[in-house]
């Protein structure tokens, strides 16, 4: 039951950030819960589309074998992004006020969400890349914006806030796809 309130809640939150970071508090969440059951279910979900994806597009040049352990490693490396950018966040937010660390998670599941759904589309279609970029980096500032805002209430220096955020954010997803790059070396090595 809690899975599927949050990730509704979540699902309202994307769709119209400026209501819903408003309207839910997420008080009932704990963080077990949230990094439990809930972020599971999301990694689980981005594995699955992204799988399909790179099997449809790269399985040709690269083999089953290669393209599992390829989009292991990314959900590996993008599930431990997530905690980084976390705990950098939770240490970000204590400037700027007593957020908790379990509002600062689901504020941090919220902004890459965005990410993970449009990084697994395009997998799908390798060929929008360009147009799903532009989507992603605008949608994750304005769902960022609004969620610094109304959700972790930080009034003064918002916009301070929202790009050492985006800077944390990009580190964190840069971190994640060199650690991936570098393993990838080392099993192509083996497996190619």
């Amino acid at each position: 039951m809690v899975v599927s309130s949050v990730i509704g809640k979540i699902a309202k939150t994307l769709a119209n950030p400026r209501l819903f970071w408003q309207r839910y508090t997420y008080e009932t969440l704990a963080a077990k819960d949230l990094q439990g059951k809930v972020f599971p279910i999301v990694i689980s979900a981005f594995f699955a589309i992204l799988l399909f994806g790179t099997a449809l597009n790269g399985m040709p040049e690269m083999g089953f074998p290669l393209v599992f352990v390829d989009v292991l490693d990314k959900c590996i490396m993008f599930s431990l992004s997530y905690f980084l950018i976390g705990f950098v966040e939770y240490k970000l937010c204590g400037f700027y006020n007593d957020s908790d660390y379990k509002k600062v998670a689901v504020f941090v599941l919220i902004v890459m969400l965005p990410f993970f759904i449009i990084y697994s589309l395009l997998s799908i279609f390798p060929s929008l890349m360009f147009v799903g970029l532009g989507i992603m980096v605008f949608y994750i500032l304005y769902v960022m914006y609004f969620g610094a805002v109304h959700f972790l209430k930080v009034n003064d220096g918002v916009v301070i806030f929202v790009i050492l955020s985006t800077i944390v954010l990009i580190s964190g997803i840069a971190v994640a796809l060199t650690l991936h790059g570098i393993v990838m070396d080392f099993v192509s090595v083996f497996l190619g």
